[in-house]
């Protein structure tokens, strides 16, 4: 919601304010403003934020997998077993920095 807030996917619609001139019975005017909301037939795609997104989502994604091929890394080079490995993937990556068990000594 953040992302699309800051950066929308489509072009929200112009408004502008028009004035207008009223006049009543007696011949007065009075000068108003309206408001005009001009909605495009075909919203357009804002490619520059869309890519934008893009990237940052592939940042989180590309951050998580490389924090599991590091665990699955350094559990090899240490001659750990598969289920040490896999224990340590699921405990650091699904659990907050102050939770995980790497970080804290028994």
């Amino acid at each position: 919601m953040l992302l699309e807030r800051w950066l929308p996917a489509y072009a929200p619609p112009k408004v502008t304010i028009l004035p207008m001139t009223l006049f009543d019975a007696s011949g007065h005017t009075e000068e108003h403003e309206t408001v005009n909301i001009e909605r495009p037939s075909k919203a357009k795609l804002n490619i520059k934020h869309t890519l934008t997104k893009w990237l940052l989502d592939s940042m989180t994604i590309g951050a998580l997998l490389n924090t599991i091929a590091f665990l699955v890394l350094m559990g090899i080079l240490k001659g750990q077993s598969r289920a040490r490995i896999a224990k340590n993937v699921r405990t650091v990556s699904y659990a907050s920095p102050l939770e995980c068990s790497c970080c804290t000594t028994p």
